[in-house]
């Protein structure tokens, strides 16, 4: 969630933007929006890096070329495109966000919480500002700063106190600090400004797991799971409290269901094999622990239980 950006295709600028930016009355420009809409991304591509030559500081065209090269997945493209607008006060704030995501995307957390502080730093206390706030929280927390992960989020909390985004990020760094009872709290709270918000019901699920209370997790889970179905990580985590639980046959099938959206989920493998297990299936299991480490060789757990399994074909403790 924290990832996600605009679709390129219903990119639009105001008349205000227009009547500003040059940029956008040059014919190549329109040519690349139609592109974009018509979904000729190769023809949008070459258009855009056109334009982003002439145009080296222009929003409009940067931030087009920006969402395109990320959905095509060419990161460091979109980067300098968004960095290229940073120099502009009146949009340095949204481009330094859009630079956190790709950075975040590029599995570089400590990078994208420097990027987001900028982003504060230039936007004022509006939504885009708890949305940065929450977002370097986010990235804190994936890269190990749990104690200034929850500062943050609690900052995001504070300028957006109705959004149930904000408090579901808070309650995932809480959770990243151990601080179980605090984060079951802020996700619930978020559930209650919005109870269609699937990432709460997941963050919830995953903090009573943490918290060693898997019955209680069952439900937010299959909410999650209802409210996106093709979120394998919910249907694992659902299917690994299943198993906990003593309902291992459960356990089972939403393990398969999380691989039907991941075929190659090394954790909903491994979970699953642990469920074949505790149903006394065990070359069931040997198989699903084989495609667990298949899936990703260094998951050391999957090939103990794998190993285990061989020897023994008895039970794996969750």
């Amino acid at each position: 969630m924290i990832s996600k950006l605009p679709d390129p295709s219903k990119f639009k600028e105001s008349p205000l933007q227009k009547a500003l930016d040059p940029a956008t009355h040059d014919p190549e420009y329109e040519k690349a929006r139609v592109a974009v809409q018509q979904h000729q991304w190769d023809r949008a591509l070459k258009l855009l890096r056109s334009l982003a030559v002439r145009y080296p500081t222009h929003p409009a065209v940067q931030f087009n070329h920006g969402l395109l090269a990320v959905m095509l997945k060419l990161y460091p493209e979109a980067e300098t495109a968004f960095r290229a607008v940073t120099a502009d006060k009146s949009k340095a704030a949204q481009a330094w966000y859009l630079v956190s995501v790709v950075q975040y995307k590029e599995n570089r957390p400590r990078d994208a919480a420097a990027s987001a502080r900028h982003c504060v730093d230039a936007a004022p206390p509006t939504v885009l500002a708890a949305l940065a706030w929450s977002s370097m929280g986010y990235y804190d927390s994936v890269a190990g700063d749990h104690a200034g992960a929850v500062k943050s989020a609690q900052q995001g909390t504070k300028l957006e106190p109705k959004s149930a985004f904000t408090w579901s990020v808070r309650g995932f760094c809480e959770a990243g600090n151990k601080q179980y009872d605090a984060a079951i709290a802020d996700y619930q709270h978020a559930i209650s400004l919005n109870n269609r918000s699937a990432f709460a019901y997941e963050g919830l699920g995953i903090a009573y797991t943490q918290a060693n209370r898997p019955g209680d997790a069952i439900a937010p889970l299959k909410t999650a799971l209802a409210l996106s179905p093709r979120n394998f990580l919910s249907a694992t985590e659902l299917g690994y409290c299943y198993l906990r639980s003593g309902q291992p046959a459960d356990g089972v099938r939403a393990c398969k269901q999380a691989l039907v959206a991941r075929p190659g989920f090394s954790k909903a493998w491994d979970v699953l094999g642990m469920c074949y297990q505790r149903l006394g299936k065990g070359r069931d299991a040997v198989g699903a622990f084989e495609q667990a480490v298949k899936a990703e060789p260094g998951n050391t757990a999957a090939r103990a239980h794998l190993d285990e399994a061989r020897r023994a074909g008895g039970n794996v403790r969750a």
